[in-house]
């Protein structure tokens, strides 16, 4: 690549870039001075004129307003919530200290991305993997349940609740049940149709809506929520006997939507918040009083 002009290292600081360009554009500077000495003086001169702006100046230092670094990471790499990211933006606007933090980080991820990856030694991945699958390990993530839900005749019907812990509030329709209720058909056949599930734990809701789509599937609508703000950008992974089937982000209502589910015993994991349920889908013909 030539040496870049003005425009570009202007759209490359404003993050103005696709994918594709910014990993050249970051190539680029790595390996040739003169670009990234330009560079380092249109930092300077913007630093410049925002601190010459009295109504935006803060002090040389942090200040109780600024942003941690595990913060500004996430909102270097795109990981903030929508809401969160938008007040993060508004702050840099007026903040030196968190801004140049920034930069220094989207350079730091400019130069991880454009190095090759390595695969690590083979003894690396087997004790990773060892430890992965101790019992510590597993310690860490916090179960919410098991929820059995029956496929029946005109739709679906939730059976029973397993294994909750104290801590976790279970909703069936936004009607709070103890842990290990029962619940027959209900009368409704639009409350057949479609079950709507809380799992809450703490400020954290898992809310679960599952709709027949034919005799034998089922439709899954996850939606994350914390003290009623949806959850954006969160990943949801669906596995079946420890193996992965589906892994999804969620949209910006916080959902994300697992089509065509048959029979079976499911995980639905969450890593950000390091949450899991277990949801057992059973077809009628398994429930030996209901034939």
């Amino acid at each position: 690549m030539e040496c870049l002009d003005s425009d570009m290292l202007c759209r490359y600081l404003d993050d103005d870039l696709d994918t594709g360009m910014y990993s050249e554009v970051a190539a680029h500077l790595h390996t040739c001075p003169q670009c990234t000495e330009q560079l380092q003086t249109f930092l300077a001169n913007d630093a410049s004129l925002r601190r010459a702006r009295p109504q935006q100046r803060r002090s040389s230092g942090r200040t109780p307003a600024c942003y941690s670094a595990e913060a500004l990471s996430a909102y270097a790499s795109g990981q903030l919530p929508p809401a969160e990211d938008a007040r993060c933006e508004q702050h840099l606007l007026a903040c030196d200290v968190c801004l140049q933090e920034v930069m220094a980080i989207r350079g730091t991820l400019a130069v991880l991305y454009h190095e090759p990856l390595l695969a690590p030694p083979a003894h690396l991945t087997a004790a990773v993997q060892s430890r992965a699958t101790t019992p510590q390990r597993q310690a860490g993530v916090e179960t919410l349940g098991t929820l059995v839900i029956q496929l029946v005749r005109n739709g679906l019907e939730f059976v029973e609740a397993l294994l909750l812990p104290e801590h976790v509030r279970l909703a069936i329709g936004e009607q709070l049940v103890p842990v290990g209720a029962v619940r027959s058909t209900p009368e409704s056949a639009e409350q057949v149709a479609l079950l709507d599930i809380q799992q809450s734990v703490r400020d954290f809701t898992c809310h679960m809506r599952v709709l027949p789509e034919g005799a034998s599937t089922v439709q899954l609508t996850v939606q994350l929520t914390r003290q009623g703000t949806r959850l954006g950008r969160k990943r949801v992974a669906l596995s079946k006997q420890g193996s992965l089937l589906a892994s999804q982000q969620t949209s910006a209502s916080g959902e994300v939507v697992f089509a065509r589910i048959a029979p079976g015993e499911y995980t639905l994991r969450i890593p950000q918040e390091n949450v899991e349920t277990q949801v057992v889908l059973r077809a009628a013909a398994e429930d030996p009083e209901r034939g």
